[in-house]
């Protein structure tokens, strides 16, 4: 496992599925994961194994706007301890503060940065350094879900003044119009979030500093705790992402780069339940999904971005990953 997302976004995901009429166990049987899962809010999940929950909800749903729709369907609890914490914050400053200081609770592959400029506020949904795998989906659902948490904290008087998304403009905005009720602009360089800079000294509904006190000191520990694991895998998986531009990420310069011989490497690896040549086939189907799904290059571009020698080594690794060929993907997705 590398850059991981808590099972209570899943959960989240599946709620708004179920309200669809799907069946939770079938999408995530549909994704080669246990059912069972969906009991386990506090669980993290590798970014593949999330992706692979999205895509499958997603097809069933038929929802060509599935982040936006899975966002409207945010509580406080879809954000794990970090959504309590936020609700016992003086401010919506401070939450949002909080929020950025423990994201990883909730996800480590994705942050949200918060700037003031010219009287505005912005929320710039950003990939934490070497994360991979990111979808549309993924961006939209977090900025649905955090205009939706936000109207949880302070009510329902918050309003956006735009908001910005990495894609081309689409023919038909209206449902973006609903969810964001503001200016959008597409094309933008970061998918953000931006209203009156006012907002950050509104009250929370309720806070409690009691609480606040008590839920900190749990969640620092917790992050600790969650840092120290699979702590390896994802410096590995970060150095195969930067490296993958070029053609030395072989175990040897990824171990140099990490001041560590290849056998200590691999111990650590095994020791953390994985393998070199198990992430690095990780990161390669997530990587070339998302460009097979998003970028005009070539399967044959892509072979070669991903390191493959020549592109029917590409096209067989990538039939045994998912059970069809890159072109079969490529077509269904825009299908």
């Amino acid at each position: 496992m590398d850059f991981e997302v808590s099972m209570s976004i899943v959960i989240q995901l599946l709620r708004y599925a179920s309200a669809k009429g799907i069946d939770s166990a079938e999408i995530l049987r549909a994704a080669g994961l246990n059912p069972g899962l969906a009991e386990s809010p506090d669980q993290m999940i590798g970014i593949r194994d999330y992706n692979r929950i999205q895509e499958a909800a997603a097809g069933m749903t038929a929802d060509d706007y599935f982040g936006l729709h899975m966002g409207e369907y945010a509580v406080p609890a879809s954000w794990n301890m970090v959504g309590y914490i936020m609700m016992n914050c003086p401010t919506l400053g401070r939450a949002i503060e909080k929020s950025s200081e423990y994201h990883e609770i909730v996800g480590s592959m994705i942050r949200v940065d918060c700037r003031v400029k010219d009287g505005l506020c912005f929320l710039d949904i950003v990939p934490t350094q070497g994360a991979y795998g990111h979808t549309q989906h993924c961006y939209e659902a977090i900025m649905s879900s955090t205009v939706r948490i936000i109207r949880s904290l302070i009510g329902d008087r918050f309003s956006l003044d735009r908001a910005g998304f990495g894609i081309e403009r689409p023919e038909d905005t209206s449902e973006y119009s609903r969810v964001f009720d503001c200016d959008l602009e597409f094309g933008a360089l970061v998918y953000y979030l931006a209203f009156d800079k006012a907002f950050l000294e509104q009250p929370v509904i309720q806070s409690n500093s009691g609480i606040l006190s008590i839920l900190e000191q749990h969640a620092g520990r917790y992050l600790g705790e969650l840092k120290q694991s699979n702590a390896v895998t994802r410096k590995v998986s970060r150095l195969i992402v930067e490296k993958m531009q070029g053609s030395d990420f072989g175990i040897d310069s990824v171990a140099g780069e990490l001041a560590m011989s290849v056998r200590s490497l691999q111990e650590k690896l095994k020791a953390e339940n994985t393998t070199y040549s198990g992430i690095l086939r990780d990161v390669r189907e997530t990587l070339s999904k998302e460009y097979l799904s998003h970028s005009p290059c070539s399967v044959s571009e892509i072979a070669y971005m991903m390191g493959f020698s020549e592109p029917g080594v590409f096209v067989r690794s990538f039939k045994k990953w998912t059970g069809t060929t890159p072109g079969a993907y490529r077509n269904s997705f825009r299908s």
